[in-house]
This record gives structure tokens, C-alpha cells and sequence, in this order.
């Protein structure tokens, strides 16, 4: 992961799916199910807000996922 972890102890089930809260630094952002739904390869692509990103859902490039998005 590069400019991003995912928190082991912060979770949250979300139909039946265990999703992890996504930090930017000190900076919390949303939910995602694992690192392969954030890309950290190119650009600035977040999760933030009460979003959640599960699934075969990759997020990636500048898209930004925010609010109560669900992906």
C-alpha cells in the first residue's frame, strides 16, 4: 500500500461483508473490504466520508468515492 493503510480494529459489517476503515496518514477516510479495492498505483483515488467500496469494485486513477457511496 502507498498512500494509504487500512485499520485491522476499526471494522464495520456491512451485509454480511467485514469492511476496514481506509487512513490517508492521520486523515480517516471511508470503508473498503481489502487493499484490492483502493489502487494505489497512479493518482489520488479515495475513499472517504461513509463511503464503502467492496467486492470486485476497484477504485482508481483521481476517482474520488465520498458521501454515502456505495461501490
Amino acid at each position: 500500500m502507498g498512500n494509504y493503510t487500512i485499520s485491522e480494529t476499526e471494522i464495520r459489517e456491512f451485509c454480511g461483508i467485514v469492511l476496514h476503515r481506509v487512513y490517508y496518514g492521520e486523515k480517516r477516510g471511508g470503508w473498503i473490504e481489502s487493499v484490492r479495492n483502493l489502487s494505489d498505483e497512479t493518482g489520488d483515488a479515495q475513499v472517504s466520508g461513509n463511503a464503502r467500496v467492496w467486492g470486485n469494485a476497484r477504485v482508481s486513477g483521481n476517482a474520488q468515492v465520498w458521501g454515502n457511496a456505495q461501490v
